[in-house]
Formats: structure tokens, sequence, C-alpha cells
């Protein structure tokens, strides 16, 4: 069972300027899918700021990630001859103890490991106005019937032109503005596209455990390795990493059908790869990273890795990624690879492959009109003007 975060309910693990067009939950899911076949796929991953804020990412997890009860909600922010701006969002019915509330939330959960408002940060070149925009759309929803008593976003880079605007475009719109870390994102920055030296740059203890791991191995075992990426072989893939997934320590994913489809879309949209590391013809470890090019950069993720229980002790996912990191600097080289990350979270060992962090984040607004809004206000923002109210008694 997933749990969604307190402060956000999100869970872990047309044409504007003046108002939102809102499409009904069937019509924003085929608008989705149809944006996709209109040959716009390619272009969709290539404009995105990321691979998890295009189309076909948002096509996945409409299909394989919406609780029971949500809505999906597409909101289109650009003019009829602005380069398409659009919000990718759900919504739900919660409950603020015995009160009745509505959450707006970003379509993101535990799998996303960035969110921006998509189109906004490839049209961030002065002539968007980000902030003017979010706040028109914010000012109708305040308008509306039924509007939300909390409206939250997730995995946000900062500063970034879609952090920027939702924290100013909201606040403008009358909101009571939430912002707070969230998680943390270690990457590595890709200066020259040389393996060896990046394996050089590692700790001493890494290199020659994994080294040694793998002699011993290749003198034991029939070890062997396989990159997977052709679409042809996305159900060959599947197969693999849930053979290792199921009889890793990992417990088993909430949306089990949100990783298959991530291999097929990935496979077919060529920014997927599956790496698989075999004893005896048995896969014992699995990786699944995600490759996505911006503004003629290359950048890859490290989103998925498992390994069986049983060959623990041989440091198979170690051997698994030394070697796929290998496969991606040797590739970067004809595609100016420039960064490599781990995805969501700060897990110990992430660290020791890729030394650098930066902080994603996490945007809330509260509606101060509607008691469950302010109920959520005063339990997430009353501690904090407490304390801030505490430090200046302090000062005087």
């Amino acid at each position: 069972m997933t749990m969604p975060d307190r402060r956000s309910g999100i869970p872990q693990r047309g044409a504007l300027p003046v108002g939102p067009v809102i499409t009904a939950p069937a019509v924003a899911h085929s608008r989705i899918e149809a944006l996709s076949r209109e040959g716009q796929s390619a272009a969709a991953i290539e404009e995105a700021d990321s691979y998890y804020s295009s189309l076909p990412w948002y096509a996945n997890f409409a299909a394989t990630c919406l609780d029971p009860g949500e809505r999906l909600r597409l909101y289109e922010l650009s003019s009829g001859t602005d380069q398409p701006i659009v919000l990718f969002l759900r919504e739900r019915a919660d409950r603020f103890g015995p009160l009745p509330a509505r959450t707006l939330a970003s379509l993101t959960n535990y799998y996303s490991c960035g969110f921006s408002i998509t189109g906004l940060d490839s049209a961030a070149d002065g002539s968007t106005d980000g902030a003017g925009r979010i706040a028109n759309w914010a000012r109708e929803l305040r308008r509306g019937k039924n509007r939300p008593d909390r409206i939250a976003f997730d995995a946000l880079d900062a500063p970034s032109p879609s952090f920027d605007a939702l924290v100013a475009g909201l606040r403008d719109a009358g909101y009571l503005v939430e912002t707070y870390p969230q998680f943390g994102n270690w990457y590595l920055t890709v200066h020259a596209p040389d393996f060896d030296a990046y394996w050089a740059g590692r700790d001493a203890r890494l290199r020659n455990t994994v080294e040694r791991k793998e002699r011993k191995l290749r003198r034991e075992h029939q070890m062997t390795m396989e990159i997977v990426d052709a679409p042809n072989d996305a159900e060959r893939a599947i197969a693999a990493y849930e053979e290792v997934y199921a009889q890793s320590w990992k417990t088993p994913e909430p949306y089990g059908t949100f990783i298959p489809g991530l291999i097929r879309t990935g496979f077919a949209t060529a920014v997927a790869t599956v790496g698989l590391l075999r004893l005896e013809d048995r896969p014992v470890a699995a990786q699944l990273w995600i490759r996505h090019r911006h503004r003629q950069q290359h950048r890859a993720t490290i989103f998925k890795l498992a390994h069986t229980e049983s060959a623990k002790q041989f440091s198979v996912g170690s051997i698994l990624t030394r070697h796929m990191m290998r496969h991606a600097f040797e590739n970067g080289r004809g595609t100016s690879l420039r960064e490599i990350d781990f995805g969501r979270g700060d897990d110990p060992y992430k660290r020791l492959w890729l030394p650098e962090r930066r902080q994603r984040w996490g945007v809330i607004a509260y509606e101060p009109a509607t008691l469950a809004g302010l109920a959520y206000a005063v339990r997430n923002l009353g501690p904090k003007a407490v304390r801030r109210l505490a430090r200046r008694l302090l000062r005087r």
C-alpha cells in the first residue's frame, strides 16, 4: 500500500491567456495519446525540459498510476500561436479530519525524478510570462464552483522557470504558498566521456571491491551481460527485469503495470535501456536506464535497479552498474553526454558513483477562503510562523 506525503498528499514511493481549458478525464487521456500519435512523440521528448515532463511519460503514467477516484486534468496555458504550454495534473477528493477537501496535484509520484510545466522551460527566453500565466490560471480556479483546497507540485528543480513561475504566480493569485525540500538527486557532470578517467576517480575501496568480485565471479561462474533496447526485445527485457525484481529485497511495485509500460514506451521512443547480468543463463541483476536529449545535450538516469538475494554476495549489482556506466560513457562520445543521475533519494551508495547532489523541491498552495484549505495551511505553515516569531523574540 502506498502512503501519500502528509504535506502534499502526493504518493511517495485550448487557449488561455485568461482562463484554463479544463478537459474531462477521458478527453484528457485521449488528448495525451493524440498528441503522441500526431508525430509529436520525438519532438515532445526533445523539447521537454526532461523526459519526466514529456508526452510519452505522461501517457504511460496516466494509464498506469491514477488511483481510484482520481481524475486526470490538463490545463493548457498557451495561446493559439504559442508553443504548447501544458500543466499535467490530477484531481481527487480528500479529507482533513471531518472536513471534506479537494486536492489538485501534479501528475507525479515516487517514480517521478522531476517535474516541470511542459513547454514552459523550453519557451523561457524572456518572451513568455510564466508567472502571469500561472496567476491567471489560478485566479480562474479560485473563482470556480469546485475550487481545490490545496494544489501540490512535486519534484521541482529550483531555481527553474517552472518553480519560479509557480511560486510567484500562485502567490499573486492569493494562495498561501509553501515550498519545502523534498528529496536529493545525485548526479555526475560529464566533462569528457572518458570511462577510464571516471572510474579512476572513484573511491579505491569501491574500485577494488567491484573489480575483485568480478574476477572471482568470472572464474567460478558463467557470467554474461547484455544491454537491451530494441523495440522488438521489450517483452523479453520486461520478463527478465521482473524475474530479478521478484527475487530481490524490494517490495512489490504498487503500480505493477508502470515499469512494463515504461520499458515498452521507452524502447519505442529510444530513451530506455535495460541492462542484465546473468549467471549460468539466469538473470540475477537488472537495471533500467532512461536516456534523454535536451537542447543538444544528453542526460541519463539510473532509474531502477535490482538484484536477486541469492546473488547478493557476489556484488552483481555493483558489477552491472560499472558496465552500464562504461556503456553510457562509450556511447556518449558521439552524443554530447553531459550528465548521469541516480533519480530520487539519498541512499548512501549513490554518492560513491555520482558525487554531486542537488535538491528537488515541493510547492503547495493553500486556499485561504475554504475551511479545509485554511486548516491545511495552519497545520503546515503554522509551526514555521511560530518558529519565526520565536527567533525574532530571541534576538531582542
